[in-house]
């Protein structure tokens, strides 16, 4: 059974169990055997379906993308930081975790561009309420240098 809060690419079990693999331990985790083993598949039922590794990762790069831009419009529908933006982060931990080795792994051309493209939708959508948050609501520029702070903190932990 899938454990994400939402399924963009539930219908596809290998970008599932790629997508949490990778959350986990980054690209050296991200094994076709493992996978196969973890979804009781055959390793040619890997390459029926994506051919080799890079079209396999292109495709849950682009998930990834629409996973932050769900989480980015439910960041709109938060009024709190506290306790309601906290509770949104664990359900979606999985995605956040997945950024963070983006991040890590920013030497690979194609993770630095994705990851920039999720933070910066994420970041902004996140500002107004870390702003409020740290009553810094008239100084959006401060609350945004303290939230890239948090954010690089948290990635490098």
């Amino acid at each position: 059974m899938n454990s994400l809060p939402y399924e963009i690419d539930a219908y596809n079990p290998w970008l599932v169990e790629g997508y949490k693999l990778f959350s986990e331990k980054g690209i050296q985790g991200l094994k076709i055997e493992v996978m196969a083993n973890n979804l009781n598949k055959s390793r040619s039922s890997f390459y029926h379906a994506f051919l080799d590794l890079e079209i396999y990762v292109d495709s849950f790069l682009d998930s990834h993308i629409k996973r932050g831009e769900l989480l980015s419009q439910l960041l709109d529908n938060c009024q709190k930081l506290d306790p309601e933006i906290i509770e949104l982060f664990i359900i979606y931990k999985q995605d956040i975790l997945f950024n963070k080795q983006l991040f890590l792994d920013s030497g690979n051309k194609k993770f630095m561009i994705v990851g920039n493209i999720v933070n910066t939708n994420i970041l902004t959508h996140l500002l107004p309420h870390f702003a409020k948050y740290l009553l810094l609501e008239n100084q959006s520029a401060v609350a945004k240098y303290f939230l890239n702070f948090k954010k690089i903190n948290f990635y490098l932990l």
